[in-house]
């Protein structure tokens, strides 16, 4: 039998000034996209340093350096003291620093069960392989308890989950707005800190940590106010690897069309300026590869040795320069095409979401709080990545993805979605059966995070994932100097018949002797 408790916590020391802003251009499209939440489970000596008192005590102390966490996020008002391009249709603002703020969520409960009944048990038959499905059990999660059309959003909260054994899960979420997996991390470790040191009886040290749209607003380039876009800015964008898949867009045939359930167009607010623009579309999402075939979560451990292997092959395969995380990433995309039965000209969707903090002109902190990934996309023939030189062919296709995120190409990307009609109609990724989408945490602070009796046992992305859906992290052990010391694991959300065939699959681990 379970007990709970549920309380609500505000900074410790409030804001100065009530602010009500607008989120960072580079956050508005996450607006849609499924709350970042982290589930760190830790051991029993670890867990005991999670005491309810202190950690109730030390969330009001970090949330003084992320005072928004504990306000609410919601639409643009006519009303609203900002630029035009801050208050056109769907756009998100937030409202933190008053009286009325809603807190951020703090929950306990108690299990009668063993933490090991919530961890993934190994896979029969295939060393190295754990059955995660176990992992996506979002009761483990707080309960955001959202407003009513996303207005008045509750941002952030927090569930402990304390098992017999002594064990504890921690779970924090978020509105993808707030956080991506480094901002999560972030936050984690400040947090875990100012845990450590009330707890021991010290003085915390509170982090500078200042959320502001504007940092990021100034490197787009051009007029954000006016009423259409700059069309050499259009050309720029262009290059940027993303996809550009248009909800609005429509098959003349009839062929390919959404089903009438995700059937959407223009919003009778932004209509008449759509049919001045010309009802210009994008590209037409692939809506015959959706599928509802049952999936399974499973965690594919690689060691140090995996990786290195994996990197070398893809780097003999090709003359271009590549990493060792581009040759990992383009072995997940591999891998699962071959599980799929995917050959010849099938066309092939890969994404990955690529940290823009730095790339900027005028480059953000590494620890700005906030969500700063741009989702890259690129599309190949299924011969091209499962072939003989697939390896090295994809690696570099990713690598080149990665370079087209320069400053003054974000400088375009951030000028097209302050002149967005409706950034609901942008789908970055199409969760098909053609598709694969990898996020990296492998080098999130989410596995340093120490509350004082060491780090987490195991870190899982807690999300609804769909087939073809994967999340790096670090496996348990010492960290070395490398983001893939001392292994990785990837968290694979696939098909059952591709899974099974995947781990059939000789070269599963980059055909390891």
């Amino acid at each position: 039998m379970a007990s709970s408790s549920r309380q609500l916590v505000h900074p410790a020391v409030s804001p100065a000034n009530p602010t009500t802003a607008p989120v960072p251009l580079a956050s508005v499209a996450s607006r849609g996209a499924p709350d970042a939440t982290g589930l760190l489970f830790y051991s029993p000596p670890a867990a005991v340093h999670l005491d309810p008192q202190y950690l109730a005590e030390s969330l009001a102390e970090i949330l003084s350096a992320y005072p928004q966490l504990a306000g609410r996020l919601r639409l643009a008002r006519p009303d609203d003291h900002g630029r035009p391009y801050t208050k056109r249709y769907h756009r998100t603002w937030m409202d933190y620093g008053h009286p009325d703020d809603p807190g951020m969520t703090l929950e306990f409960e108690e299990r009668a069960m063993p933490m090991s009944a919530a961890l993934p048990p190994p896979v029969a038959e295939h060393p190295g392989v754990v059955d995660a499905s176990v992992l996506n059990d979002f009761t483990l999660a707080p309960d955001l308890q959202r407003g009513r059309d996303g207005d008045e959003m509750s941002l952030a909260g927090v569930k402990v989950t304390r098992f017999s054994c002594g064990g504890a899960a921690l779970c924090v979420s978020a509105s993808h707005i707030l956080f991506d997996a480094g901002a999560l991390g972030t936050f984690l470790t400040d947090w875990a800190a100012i845990h450590t040191a009330i707890a021991r009886g010290e003085t915390p040290l509170i982090p500078h940590r200042p959320y502001d749209f504007q940092a990021c607003d100034v490197n787009a380039a051009g007029d954000l106010d006016t009423k259409d876009e700059d069309p050499a800015l259009v050309k720029l964008e262009s290059s940027l690897d993303v996809f550009r898949y248009d909800a609005w867009a429509r098959d003349p045939t009839g062929l390919c069309n959404p089903p009438p359930s995700q059937a959407v167009g223009p919003p009778s607010e932004v209509d008449t300026l759509d049919a001045e623009r010309g009802r210009r579309r994008g590209t037409l999402p692939p809506w015959h590869t959706l599928s509802d075939a049952p999936t399974r979560t499973y965690g594919l451990d690689f060691t140090s040795e995996d990786v290195q292997r994996i990197a070398a092959r893809a780097k003999r395969e090709t003359a271009e320069h590549i990493s060792a995380q581009d040759a990992f990433a383009a072995h997940i995309w591999r891998l699962v095409a071959r599980a799929r039965g995917q050959t010849g000209d099938i066309v092939l969707d890969f994404s990955m979401a690529c940290d823009a903090r730095r790339r900027f002109t005028n480059p953000l902190p590494s620890t700005a709080p906030g969500c700063f990934n741009v989702c890259l996309g690129m599309q190949a023939h299924a011969d091209e990545v499962v072939g003989p030189n697939g390896a090295g062919w994809a690696a570099a296709r990713i690598r080149r993805a990665i370079e087209t995120t320069k400053p003054d190409i974000l400088a375009a990307w951030l000028h097209l979605r302050a002149h967005d009609l409706d950034p609901s109609r942008n789908c970055i990724v199409f969760p098909g059966t053609t598709s694969v989408c990898t996020t990296n945490w492998s080098r999130s602070a989410l596995h340093d995070a120490d509350f004082g009796g060491g780090p987490p046992l195991l870190v899982h992305n807690l999300v609804m994932a769909f087939g073809g859906y994967a999340t790096i992290t670090r496996v348990p052990g010492v960290t070395g100097g490398r983001w893939y010391d001392p292994g990785v694991r990837a968290t694979l959300w696939l098909q059952v018949d591709a899974m099974d065939r995947l781990l059939a699959d000789p070269d599963f681990r980059g055909a390891r002797p």
